[in-house]
């Protein structure tokens, strides 16, 4: 039998000034690195993210934001929907731009 995938969150959002993804992270700050991103281990952190999340929005620091399931790796979180995961490396019409960019170097 496979192995239980223990999914976490982290909040996942754009930020208002570029559109670039950004990620609420554990110093309650925005962070362009998913490795820094806070992520979720109980519902009182989950309503925690939500809050902090909430003030980045009313704050126009972010243009919307969404709860976004990871796994824990050893490397950090790894983001498990192939939608988010997407939107986390830039846009997919020029590999050459935004995070996916630096993959390739």
């Amino acid at each position: 039998m496979a192995k239980q995938q223990d999914l976490r969150e982290i909040v996942l959002a754009n930020r208002l000034t570029d559109g670039v993804v950004i990620y609420l992270g554990r110093s309650g700050g925005w962070t362009e690195s998913l490795k820094d991103a806070a992520v979720t281990h109980d519902g009182a952190s989950r309503a925690e993210l939500e809050v902090n999340a909430e003030a980045g929005q009313n704050s126009q620091q972010i243009a919307g934001w969404e709860f976004v399931e990871v796994v824990l790796e050893n490397d950090g979180p790894r983001i498990v929907k192939n939608k988010q995961f997407i939107q986390s490396q830039g846009p997919t019409v020029r590999r050459d731009l935004g995070k996916q960019a630096d993959l390739a170097a």
